[in-house]
């Protein structure tokens, strides 16, 4: 028989120091190896400051994470095992419970650290991924950050909004095939704070204004029309799959909409239109070429930034500063609401 430390038999201060020492799997599985461990677990200074949550046919996938490129591990949760008798043969740990919830849990080793792979009862998997965020949540006293979603390969009852998840910063969508009728029900569902990833075709409108102020789509997007671009609605609009609902006329016409109004949030748009773009030079709007004096050269677009040195400048008559850029098939526009950025990362340049 395996020899056992008797962790909760030390001085309160001793189990602080070993359990410092942990692995933030560790830390997640002693928590539900007994409750006593719970509350001292949740004292402890951890580097955790997000977790990042991942649906999948076939698994949810909780991530703990320092920032947004450190991950400290995960935590697969599984439908129920196939072959429990060879899975029990591997499983070193026994089972161990998620607020009711009894779990078939085993320790990997992978390259970003301990991994925790979890079978639920058969029946129960919907309602475990529910029971574990929370419990995660809890215990390392952070919120979603990222949620990501397959959603051609899941059924309606998998979706994040039915497995307790209701708000996050980011929602990424991912897929190569069109979206079931399911994920407007599951956009309506969820409150995303900060931005939508789309990076699967929508070939349906949305029936539902997206709340957030930035959007990026990296495929084919029905719902993307002139009258969204129109409205204003959203702050930051990357689309770079080519669009044919919005023509080079209407990204023209979009800019004097911006001049006439007053606006002071909009931040940029690009956009990759199938029939091209059509440089226009806004000489009746007093559009002028680039100045040092008046800004940099470079815009902070994601981690990098875009040289529009040739771009074309407006100054609106509340005197904020936008500049409008064509190359091949792109257009992009942006306000200067910082007019010296710092310059800090790569700086994409077009010939």
């Amino acid at each position: 028989m395996a020899d056992r430390f008797p962790l909760l038999k030390l001085p309160y201060l001793c189990v602080i120091e070993v359990l410092s020492n942990l692995h933030m799997a560790e830390l997640v599985t002693f928590s539900m190896i007994t409750k006593k461990l719970h509350p001292i677990i949740k004292s402890l200074r951890k580097p955790i400051r997000l977790i990042d949550v991942e649906v999948m046919k076939k698994a949810t996938v909780i991530r703990f994470a320092a920032n947004e490129v450190t991950e400290l591990g995960r935590w697969f949760i599984r439908d129920s095992c196939w072959y429990p008798t060879v899975f029990l043969k591997e499983n070193l740990n026994n089972g161990w419970s998620v607020d009711g919830i009894q779990l078939d849990c085993r320790y990997l080793m992978e390259v970003g650290g301990r991994v925790i792979v979890s079978y639920t009862p058969y029946g129960y998997h919907e309602l475990a991924c529910e029971k574990a965020i929370k419990h995660v949540m809890d215990l390392f006293r952070v919120s979603i950050d990222n949620v990501i979603v397959h959603p051609k390969q899941l059924v309606k009852s998998k979706f994040p909004h039915e497995i307790g998840m209701k708000t996050c910063k980011v929602l990424q969508v991912v897929g190569s095939k069109r979206t079931k009728s399911s994920f407007r029900e599951f956009l309506r569902r969820m409150e995303v704070k900060d931005a939508y990833l789309f990076e699967i075709p929508i070939h349906t409108n949305i029936s539902k204004k997206l709340k957030t102020k930035k959007v990026i789509c990296t495929r084919f997007q029905k719902w993307l029309t002139r009258d969204v671009l129109f409205s204003f609605e959203y702050d930051e609009l990357y689309q770079t799959k080519h669009l044919k609902s919005i023509s080079a006329d209407d990204v023209n016409q979009f800019i004097y909409r911006w001049f006439e109004s007053n606006n002071k949030t909009f931040r940029m748009v690009l956009l990759k239109l199938k029939n091209g773009v059509q440089e226009h030079r806004f000489e009746d709007l007093n559009a002028m070429d680039w100045s040092p004096e008046k800004r940099s050269s470079c815009y902070p677009y994601s981690e990098q930034h875009l040289n529009l040195s040739e771009g074309r400048d407006i100054e609106r008559r509340d005197g904020l500063l936008a500049t409008v850029f064509y190359h091949d098939t792109m257009f992009f526009f942006c306000v200067w609401h910082e007019r010296f950025p710092a310059i800090d990362g790569t700086i994409i340049s077009f010939d």
